[in-house]
């Protein structure tokens, strides 16, 4: 199954993956808009998204083995962000102090993206439009 959505808000983009795996649906990728879906087991999985660009590859890494070392998985990463997904429930920043640090990335870097988001909206509307 595939589905065109574009998100701007990292929390709307999670709620999309999480509702399609309630509905029974697995995210298998993601290329400039469309998402791809495998079926799977109602609410098999709980996805979460993370900001990465302000990351180093190093720390990418680590944050990748971690997710791993914790029984999930890094499905994807595309642009600036990286969907991790993994059985059960389970969050990325946990305590209040780290989901406060959290926002702040989100929200310093979404100040010199708007720009750059409004150019892949125009590229995403291009290949919609071509396909």
């Amino acid at each position: 199954m595939k589905k065109f959505k574009l998100y701007y808000d990292k929390d709307k983009g999670e709620a999309f993956l999480n509702d399609m795996s309630a509905k029974g649906y697995a995210m298998k990728r993601f290329f400039l808009g469309m998402y791809t879906f495998e079926k799977c087991q109602p609410n098999e999985y709980t996805y979460r998204v993370d900001l990465i660009s302000d990351k180093t590859v190093e720390q990418r890494n680590e944050l990748y083995d971690l997710i791993r070392d914790s029984g999930g998985e890094l499905v994807q990463t595309w642009g600036i962000w990286a969907i991790f997904r993994k059985k059960g429930n389970f969050e990325l920043y946990t305590d209040p102090e780290s989901q406060i640090k959290q926002f702040r990335r989100i929200a310093t870097r979404y100040d010199k993206l708007a720009q750059s988001f409004l150019s892949f909206v125009h590229l995403a509307c291009a290949f919609v439009w071509l396909a």
